[in-house]
């Protein structure tokens, strides 16, 4: 059975909780045709991160990727439901696109998704670095109400949140971001030709 909606807001001035449900979602919701006991599963994105992140070579020269990653919010201390959870982890084999290399294994590792696209605004290619599929989860409602963040089962502080929505430490490893290419092999300077030995 197609479940309740759970999202809700916080009225500024009444201080009431409403449904916080667009029109669609509402529709589909409502619509008997699309109830998941027939197969059928509709859900949002949460919320959609990005940023361009620019590596500054010492020898000169510079490397711009689009960091992308999708991040589900729970809030009031909620957990994700088991369908939820293989929904999210199916989303993360798609587009999630971090690779070994010779000298380091990714944990993280997931599907085989371009490495390259092709940027409508900037008529051209350009590099995509897509983190995946995140867990943010809030004891209340926001990082600025809560008595505790957890990120991936990771409790963490407004600080590091703000720095994992900026960029600037990975989403990962929660270690600094890295923008440099790492031990590009023979076959795959191929998709990098910028970056081939002089």
């Amino acid at each position: 059975m197609t479940r309740v909606f759970g999202q809700t807001v916080t009225c500024p001035k009444c201080h009431h909780i409403h449904t916080a449900e667009t029109q669609f979602s509402r529709d589909v919701r409502n619509e008997q045709s699309l109830d998941s006991n027939f197969g059928y599963g509709v859900a949002d994105i949460d919320c959609d991160s990005q940023r361009i992140i620019i590596h500054k070579f010492k020898c000169g020269g510079s490397r711009e990727i689009q960091a992308m990653m999708d991040i589900e919010v729970k809030t009031r201390g909620a957990d994700l439901s088991e369908s939820e959870r293989d929904t999210l982890h199916m989303r993360n084999q798609v587009i999630r696109n971090r690779r070994q290399t010779p000298t380091k294994e990714k944990r993280f590792e997931s599907g085989r998704a371009p490495l390259k696209v092709f940027s409508l605004k900037n008529k051209k290619n350009v590099f995509l670095r897509h983190f995946g599929v995140h867990v943010l989860r809030f004891s209340h409602t926001s990082w600025t109400d809560s008595e505790w963040i957890e990120w991936d089962k990771q409790r963490i502080g407004s600080t590091a949140l703000l720095s994992l929505l900026r960029f600037e430490i990975d989403a990962d490893t929660m270690q600094r971001m890295d923008g440099r290419p790492h031990h590009l092999s023979k076959d795959r300077s191929q998709e990098f030709p910028e970056f081939k030995k002089i």
